[in-house]
């Protein structure tokens, strides 16, 4: 488990490594900056998390964008993961999403990376159904009305 400390040194040390900040810049000094790169090193197990949650922000400013081209609910663009404790037992990590446009989501696990995979997993089937959605509107376009048609052209092109 990675906390706000482990994150801000991943995000700084990756800034550094980028070029983005450079030594001497915001009071940045040598010390500092090798501390950072050394601690960073030392703990390899930060990235994935870190990456898993980019990943699902990113999956939902997409699916945000596409369920927004026609109508949604505002329970159609959140997404949670709850830290619940039961009774005394270890906290376990639940998973919920209750829309309108894709199904109802509450799922639970043991740890907060299993929780976050799921998550990024149930938004990227969120987008695959507005694609088949999509895809389908195409394949039979005088079935459908004009703003299904246009609704379905916006989410082919902004998932290319």
């Amino acid at each position: 488990m990675y906390t706000k400390l482990d994150n801000l040194i991943l995000e700084i040390a990756s800034m550094i490594e980028s070029g983005t900040i450079k030594v001497g810049a915001l009071g940045l000094s040598q010390d500092s900056a090798n501390f950072v790169r050394e601690y960073n090193s030392s703990r390899s197990d930060l990235a994935e998390p870190i990456e898993t949650e980019r990943e699902i922000t990113k999956l939902t400013a997409l699916y945000y964008k596409i369920v927004s081209l026609d109508h949604h609910k505002n329970g159609d663009v959140i997404w949670s993961i709850n830290k619940i404790w039961y009774y005394g037992d270890e906290p376990k990590y639940r998973v919920e999403h209750y829309g309108y446009i894709f199904k109802d989501v509450e799922e639970e696990f043991d740890s907060y990376e299993k929780a976050e995979k799921f998550l990024s997993k149930m938004v990227k089937e969120a987008i695959s159904e507005q694609k088949g959605w999509a895809k389908e509107v195409l394949k039979t376009p005088r079935d459908w009305d004009k703003t299904d048609n246009k609704v379905a052209k916006k989410i082919i092109k902004l998932l290319k």
